[in-house]
């Protein structure tokens, strides 16, 4: 029998980020099936309203039962799994030319849904509490607190992450959740 889907998202290219490896990842991943749930990897625009909101979009109409949200990180030289979005967004615009605007009601931080302490030890990545400014940031406050499902979100270094290491994560947070 399959078990609902895992939806991982990726983002596309932005300012100086021509080639965004999550979204390499998000096509790697998608497809796979883990514990008999299929992953479905899906690339999101770099906007504030638009990237978020279409995450909640797919997550809903796949019924997914876990959302991992990817973002670049262009100065961390490792994996960071994000505790918290933070209601604060920077004064960057978004790749629609779109300066940050309110975020609408809701907490100033919205925590992950997943544990992200057990996230970081299944990637061998570290916790962060600082989601940055940009639209990463507004994934990470706007989805989990739009979602009934479990939703994180992760940085990667401009290297990436290997798809396998993902899958593997992901089949051990599936596993608890179908046991």
């Amino acid at each position: 029998m399959m078990q609902r889907p895992v939806l991982v998202t990726g983002f596309g290219a932005f300012r100086e980020v021509v080639d965004n490896p999550t979204a390499h990842i998000a096509h790697a991943v998608d497809g796979t099936v883990v514990n008999g749930a299929m992953v479905v990897g899906h690339v999101l625009p770099v906007t504030y309203a638009g990237g978020p909101a279409l995450a909640v979009r797919l997550a809903k109409a796949l019924d997914a039962q876990l959302v991992i949200g990817l973002g670049v990180a262009g100065k961390r030289t490792e994996i960071s799994v994000e505790r918290v979005g933070k209601r604060i967004l920077g004064q960057v615009p978004d790749t629609s030319g779109q300066a940050p605007a309110d975020m609408g009601s809701g907490p100033d931080e919205v925590p992950a849904t997943v544990d992200p302490v057990q996230l970081a030890a299944l990637l061998g990545a570290s916790v962060s509490e600082d989601a940055g400014g940009y639209v990463c940031n507004a994934w990470a406050w706007r989805v989990p607190q739009d979602l009934a499902a479990p939703a994180i979100f992760v940085h990667v270094p401009p290297s990436g992450m290997d798809p396998a290491a993902l899958i593997a994560a992901i089949a051990a947070l599936t596993a608890q959740t179908i046991a």
